[in-house]
């Protein structure tokens, strides 16, 4: 995925976050304007969301726009939420490989602990 898509769905998913658009509002435009399906974008503010406020996300998200939203939520929300994100994106995973046998997601383990040494690092 791009990094212009990227960011705009990391803007969209902070828009609708904050209340300031509805969900169907941010799936038009994003489908519109990027041609992402909007089930897809739903799945993608729902990672945002459940990153920021805690929540188990069963779905997996591209290991990239995760990467994405983990920087964007460190340098808007700080370290705090950076913790939680990191809690979600972990139990995410474990969730995944635990029900699809034989599946280790070594990309996503990779943005994880690229996080939890930056976290380290504070």
């Amino acid at each position: 995925m791009e990094k212009e898509v990227m960011e705009a769905i990391y803007i969209s998913a902070k828009s609708v976050y904050d209340g300031k658009k509805s969900l169907a509002e941010a799936k038009e435009y994003i489908n519109k304007a990027f041609n992402v399906n909007v089930n897809s974008f739903a799945d993608y503010y729902r990672a945002f969301k459940m990153m920021l406020d805690g929540g188990q996300h069963k779905r997996i998200i591209s290991s990239g726009l995760r990467d994405y939203f983990l920087s964007k939520i460190y340098e808007v929300y700080g370290k705090d939420k950076l913790s939680r994100a990191l809690e979600v994106y972990m139990e995410s995973i474990l969730y995944y490989e635990g029900t699809h046998k034989n599946c280790t997601l070594h990309k996503d383990r990779a943005v994880y602990q690229k996080y939890v040494t930056l976290l380290r690092s504070l």
